[in-house]
């Protein structure tokens, strides 16, 4: 799969419910692009097996934060 944006590692500190595809193949060694826009369909939430959350908000690395009211840490 080639990317035209640089990749980085999937951050350690997430939301234990936000999950895709790579990660369930490679676990914590999956590298995504930088680029959100390239990747708002690369993951999705276990609680709702969607990509919006229980909150309908976007499951996206960078948004599954503390601050939002179903997320729990991994």
């Amino acid at each position: 799969m080639t990317y035209k944006s640089p990749m980085q590692p999937i951050p350690t500190e997430r939301c234990r419910h936000i999950t895709s595809k790579g990660l369930r193949i490679f676990g914590d060694n999956y590298q995504t692009p930088i680029d959100e826009d390239a990747r708002t369909n690369d993951f999705w939430c276990t609680k709702t097996q969607t990509v919006l959350g229980p909150d309908k908000s976007l499951v996206i690395l960078s948004r599954c934060i503390a601050s939002r009211g179903c997320y729990e840490a991994l």
